[in-house]
């Protein structure tokens, strides 16, 4: 009879002490509901060229430090992890939609979740091979060179080129009463113009100053 008693009393024993372990092993769901407390509502579209950004507010009941994560971040984004911002400058090869962007709060042990969004950038992204166009204006002249009334003026020369020394392209503008000209067709580059009167017998003026344009 005592050894079986005293089996009894092990089997309590051991039953108080499992009691005492799950009690201690569920200590933790005291924090459950305490998840960082994140807000904000992020622009959904963005612009080739110009500056998106956003950035979320968040807090933390049981006063941890909290740091952000972000996922499916565009590319062409930077994250500031110690304030939750996304921002960037899209250009026109970062056109196109951006799906599951999605930012968190998290403070070491929970994180709290801002709703996953699409990012959709918009732009007109340039065609393969494609051009520009540079308009050119001048002033047409009145004068000649010795001061005398210019009254045969026949049409203008056009020079153009992608080195100010070297102007290898020329329009031959028959029109003299034409005071600008669209130069089409242009890589993208810095381009130079220069232009100079012509008249009836072929005497080019010298030429103006230079210009120049870049071209995307």
């Amino acid at each position: 009879m005592p050894y079986h008693d005293f089996a009894a009393v092990r089997l309590r024993f051991g039953t108080l002490c499992a009691l005492a372990s799950l009690s201690f092993l569920s200590s933790p769901l005291a924090m459950a509901g305490t998840t960082p407390v994140i807000s904000g509502t992020p622009p959904t579209t963005a612009a080739v060229g110009k500056t998106y950004s956003f950035q979320p507010t968040a807090s933390d009941p049981n006063g941890l430090k909290i740091t952000f994560q972000v996922y499916n971040k565009p590319s062409w984004a930077t994250f500031d992890s110690a304030t939750g911002r996304l921002y960037g400058t899209p250009g026109t090869a970062n056109v196109g939609t951006y799906h599951w962007v999605q930012i968190a709060a998290w403070d070491g042990r929970y994180r709290g979740w801002l709703p996953a969004y699409t990012l959709t950038v918009s732009g007109t992204p340039p065609p393969t091979g494609s051009s520009g166009d540079v308009t050119i204006s001048w002033t047409p002249p009145t004068a000649n060179t010795d001061g005398s009334t210019l009254t045969n003026l026949s049409g203008y020369h056009l020079y153009y080129g992608t080195s100010q020394s070297s102007l290898t392209h020329v329009v031959n503008i028959t029109n003299p009463g034409l005071a600008r000209y669209v130069v089409s067709n242009l890589s993208a580059a810095t381009w130079y113009f220069s232009v100079a009167s012509v008249n009836s017998s072929g005497t080019e003026s010298p030429r103006s100053a230079i210009v120049h344009a870049v071209v995307p």
